[in-house]
């Protein structure tokens, strides 16, 4: 048996890794796979695990190993091979070998993947801020060109929901319009409602609360499973690292520029960063209009 000892574990993860359960590979890419948990979730809902590379950012549902190392897991495993979770330990039965990723040995570290919540953003507003850095590729038309989702009537009514909509009820009426809506592993219309909840849910929005929970049961059968997994860590409060360092430039002044935590953003999949940016962005002017972000 192959170990693994050493990698970083979302914080979201421990809770289900306390208990037994089986499942298996249920999506292998280039650089990555998924692991399913059926029926693990809160009220029997299946659980998607994500295992990638250390030398990118770190899932919110996820865990990463040593790119080599991730390398050999890769090379030796197939969809639908069987994986079985134990305290502390999740071992795949590969073709020819098994791997086990052993975190209790203290080479695996936790990182809180958590949406911090703040009580107004502080930063996205100022000079060189990231609004400012949206609403300039907003009006130069690189967020639309970039998009994976046409910007037609539809498009545009549902958006200034979202940007205006005053009651939950119309919020979730433009939520099932984007629910699904566009192609890829994570369709366009999930990945703009889940960066335009996740800026919500740091501001401490209660519209944010209700969305995320929306969607979390629209997404079930309307969309693909792994950006129902998306959507089900944005309910319990989590994100993928690079949108939280994101969201601490936005409110607190991150540890990276601005600009810097757009352009990571930008370099996400085919369309999902620039998706993704424009739900933020709506979400930004929002809470512009209301008044939670400081000038």
């Amino acid at each position: 048996m192959r170990s693994i000892i050493h990698g970083e574990l979302s914080n979201m993860l421990p809770p289900i890794f306390s208990q037994k359960a089986s499942g298996q590979v249920a999506g292998k890419f280039k650089n990555s796979f998924y692991i399913k948990l059926p029926g693990k979730g809160r009220g029997g809902r299946d659980i998607l695990i994500h295992a990638g590379p250390s030398s990118r950012p770190l899932c919110a549902f996820g865990l990463s190993a040593d790119d080599g190392e991730l390398k050999e897991i890769l090379d030796g495993i197939r969809p639908e091979d069987l994986a079985y979770v134990r305290p502390g330990r999740l071992t795949i039965y590969g073709q020819e070998e098994q791997f086990s990723l052993d975190w209790e040995k203290g080479g695996f570290s936790i990182k809180d993947l958590s949406i911090p919540v703040f009580l107004k953003a502080e930063a996205a507003g100022s000079a060189g801020g990231i609004l400012g850095l949206l609403e300039k590729r907003y009006e130069r038309g690189r967020l639309q060109e970039k998009m994976g989702i046409p910007w037609d009537e539809g498009f545009f009514h549902y958006a200034g929901i979202l940007r205006d909509g005053e009651d939950a009820e119309a919020l979730c009426k433009a939520a099932d319009f984007f629910c699904g809506r566009g192609l890829g592993l994570t369709p366009s219309g999930d990945d703009l409602l889940l960066g335009y909840i996740c800026v919500l849910k740091a501001a401490g929005q209660p519209e944010g609360e209700v969305l995320a929970s929306y969607l979390a049961e629209l997404a079930a059968g309307k969309t693909t499973e792994v950006s129902l997994a998306y959507c089900q860590a944005a309910e319990a409060g989590f994100v993928n690292e690079d949108f939280k360092e994101f969201l601490f430039c936005a409110f607190d002044r991150g540890r990276i520029e601005a600009g810097e935590a757009v352009r990571q953003l930008e370099s996400l999949g085919h369309t999902s960063g620039h998706d993704t940016l424009f739900g933020a962005f709506l979400a930004l002017k929002r809470l512009e209009r209301v008044e939670r972000i400081k000038k």
